[in-house]
């Protein structure tokens, strides 16, 4: 199956979607190209940075120590939030051209994927008590959690730093919103406010987690 681009996935034929596709990944480096371990990306004044890794991870915060010169408290959640989006959507990118670039590796024969033997086949046994009962059990752990996740996608949930520094918003697994407290704002430097936007993210991935059991 041709693999299409996300940000190409646009209207037109298959075959120039796919000549784009690769047009881009010989300008990023050919079939050798890998994704790096993690990219940063700031928002469009420059002021705000955010690192994620491969799993989409926020690894790092960076806040311009004269972040005040470019925007007011009331856009630095905004400019935190655009620098996080920018930072997942460079990610996607980087890592669907990681895969395009492995395709085309397996197509010309530079990289062929290992081919293990199939196992051979073995007479399934009849199913005991046990067996019927943890089926069961399975069958009602899976409805649960895709109850759960309905559910969850659509609460709108609210989470705080400790500090009462940031306050996001949450509509299912997203964060849509994220507001700076101006009086603490203007009293918090920039390590300060790294480290706000640092516990709140990894809360938004604690509520994912939680989400996911």
């Amino acid at each position: 199956m041709d693999f299409v681009l996300p940000e190409l996935a646009l209207a037109g034929d298959r075959e120039q979607i796919r000549a784009e596709a690769l047009a881009e990944l010989e300008a990023a480096g050919g079939l050798t190209y890998r994704a790096p371990t993690f990219v940063e990306m700031g928002d469009g004044t420059g002021t705000v940075w955010v690192a994620v890794d491969r799993t989409n991870a926020v690894v790092d915060v960076h806040f311009r120590s004269d972040w005040q010169r470019e925007l007011t408290s009331s856009e630095l959640g905004t400019a935190l939030l655009e620098a996080r989006h920018n930072a997942s959507v460079t990610m996607m990118n980087a890592l669907a051209l990681d895969a395009l670039a492995k395709q085309e590796r397996v197509r010309a024969g530079v990289d062929p994927e290992p081919v293990e033997p199939a196992p051979p086949p073995v007479a399934a046994p009849a199913p005991g008590i046990h067996a019927i009962w943890r089926r069961l059990t399975e069958s009602e752990d899976r409805h649960y959690r895709v109850t759960k996740a309905a559910r969850a996608a659509r609460e709108v949930r609210t989470l705080r730093v400790s500090s009462g520094l940031l306050t996001a918003t949450c509509e299912g697994r997203t964060i849509t919103g994220i507001a700076i407290d101006p009086v603490l704002a203007h009293q918090a430097g920039a390590d300060r406010l790294r480290s706000a936007a640092m516990e709140l993210f990894q809360q938004a991935a604690q509520l994912i987690e939680r989400d996911d059991r």
